[in-house]
């Protein structure tokens, strides 16, 4: 049984934000190979409307006919079978990243075994998140902090980052203060 994993992009809203408008238009876009893409590139990008890399792909062809001319069919088809197995590995990333260019934002991921499954738990969720829009500690007095029990000391609460402090990368994440 294996697993897949979507990225959930919402498309920008015409005049503020309304949900059922957005649960409509939601694009599920699997993170992975895409077959499609590896058979018929040109066609998958057109399919999509990704008109910049449909263009690239385009300029991509017309330079591997002169590596063609110029080196032989052994290194055009050496180079055309890597960049198109790149291609497919690539290809939902790079629609991602059209639709984002476009507009469109991540607003989750989803999982499932097929798109189906995948839609349905990211809606359930989705759903229930909806259904209760305060998280605890956010915005109701009554869910503020936990208050301390007796006979319990009283934990203070942990110092947060402010925003326009770097983040921190690598084996050893100590700041340089």
């Amino acid at each position: 049984m294996s697993v897949k994993v979507f990225f959930v992009m919402a498309p920008p809203q015409p005049d503020g934000p309304d949900p059922e408008w957005e649960a409509e238009r939601m694009v599920f876009v699997k993170d992975g190979f895409a077959l499609l893409a590896l058979l018929v590139p040109a066609l998958w990008l057109f399919w999509h409307r990704m008109w910049l890399p449909l263009m690239a792909y385009l300029a991509y062809l017309v330079a591997l006919s002169a590596v063609e001319l110029t080196f032989g069919s052994l290194v055009s088809g050496i180079i055309g079978a890597g960049c198109a197995i790149l291609l497919a590995l690539e290809a939902n990333n790079l629609r991602r990243w059209s639709l984002g260019a476009k507009g469109w934002r991540t607003v989750g991921e989803a999982v499932g075994r097929n798109r189906d499954e995948a839609e349905y738990m990211f809606f359930r969720d989705w759903a229930g998140q909806a259904a209760s829009p305060h998280k605890p500690g956010e915005g109701r007095p009554d869910a503020a902090a936990p208050k301390p029990q007796p006979g319990q000391a009283a934990q203070k609460p942990a110092a947060q980052k402010p925003d326009d402090e770097p983040q921190i990368f690598g084996l050893f994440p100590e700041p340089d203060h």
